[in-house]
Formats: C-alpha cells, structure tokens, sequence
C-alpha cells in the first residue's frame, strides 16, 4: 500500500511539474551573460550586455535599431559574428534568435563555457 501512494505521489509532483513548466517553450537552456556584444543592423550598430545567452539565441539589454523580423549580427569577443532574427522588442530587452547552422552552433558553444556565473550588471 505504501509503495502505491508513494508512485502516486511522484507522478502527481511530476504532473504539477509539467503544468508549472507548460508555458516555458525553450528548447536552450538560458545561462547569465557578461559578455560585451556589438549588435549591428544596416551599418547602425549599439554595445551592450545581453541579460543571457543559449545556444538557440539571447536576450539582449541595449535596444538596437531593428524591428521584429530584421537580420542582425551579433558580434562577440574574438572577432567572431552570430546572424541573428529579431524577435522580440521590449522597453527593457531585445530578443534575438540565432541561425542554427552548424557553425552559428559551434561559434555559440565555444562562447557558452566560458561564461561566468554571474553577470555584471544590476537585475
């Protein structure tokens, strides 16, 4: 009898779980970002620091002069550049979508690691 209450204890957690969880479509995890970016679209571009970053793409603090749907670059630390989409635009972030090639993938992942766990920047 115990062993069935405790099976039915654990799948009602996990059913509380997932309806927690249900609106959080990500398919990245978001980590902390302190990296300082250069988001640039037509030749305008705006430094800042994004909130976090994932593989699929970031959340970026500065407002850059694009609108949702427009093609960016991100440039990062190393001289590297991530193609980006515009998603997203609020009065406190931006949010860009990466391409997800494989080597916009790589380019992430080699950034990812070397990320601190905490960021710079007051919340």
């Amino acid at each position: 009898m115990e062993r069935r209450r405790t099976g039915e204890a654990e799948e009602i957690e996990a059913f509380l779980v997932a309806i927690r969880n249900v609106g959080d479509r990500r398919a990245f995890e978001r980590i902390p970002c302190s990296l300082a970016v250069r988001v640039t679209v037509a030749g305008r571009g705006v430094a800042g620091l994004p909130h976090d970053i994932s593989l699929g793409g970031c959340r970026f603090g500065a407002a850059p002069p694009a609108r949702c749907g427009e093609q960016v670059t991100l440039a990062v630390p190393g001289g590297m550049t991530i193609a980006c989409r515009v998603v997203a635009v609020g009065a406190d972030a931006t949010r860009l979508q990466f391409a997800l090639d494989e080597a916009t993938l790589r380019t992430v992942r080699a950034l990812l690691p070397a990320q601190p766990t905490t960021p710079h920047w007051p919340r």
